[in-house]
């Protein structure tokens, strides 16, 4: 169900979690943005325990105070992504593709299917998944050094075709 702003009265309880008020009792909640994702702060699905959704916000800018800080830093936990500040190789196997990169948070080797392909974003960045489900945000292509650039192109030039 869609709620207006003033309908949400959202919060953290004493243990971090999030928490909504519906009828009186507070439900504990997680946040999903939901599609697009180049738009991560607008239709922001609360879902229950049982992964249930109990209310949708149109845009997290229409919540204020308490409720905007408690949904923003919810929001900021769940959407981890490693950022990728360089590539050293990218190599098939069978039905993998071997990643070894440089990310903020260190290096990372990782393993992505063959027939998957970053998916673009706003501003020229992308992103990939990994086998494993971990998400990798890749820079725009012209902020990379040479040798990552060279790795990467194929990928995002055949996702431009597809």
């Amino acid at each position: 169900m869609t709620m207006s702003p003033n309908q949400i009265d959202l919060r953290r309880d004493e243990h971090g979690r999030l928490t909504i008020r519906l009828n009186g009792v507070d439900v504990s909640v997680t946040a999903r943005p939901c599609f697009p994702w180049s738009h991560p702060r607008q239709f922001i699905s609360f879902r229950d325990s049982e992964n249930q959704e109990i209310a949708l916000l149109r845009q997290l800018s229409d919540l204020s105070g308490d409720a905007a800080v408690a949904l923003q830093a919810s929001l900021d936990e769940a959407s981890f992504m490693l950022a990728i500040t360089q590539i050293d190789s990218i190599d098939k196997e069978f039905e993998l593709r071997n990643w070894r990169v440089h990310t903020r948070q260190g290096p990372r080797n990782f393993q992505t299917r063959l027939d998957d392909w970053p998916r673009p974003l706003e501003a020229g960045s992308s992103v990939i998944h990994d086998v494993a489900g971990d998400q990798y945000l890749l820079p725009p292509l012209e902020t990379l050094d040479p040798n990552s650039r060279q790795l990467l192109w194929p990928l995002l030039d055949a996702t431009d075709k597809s």
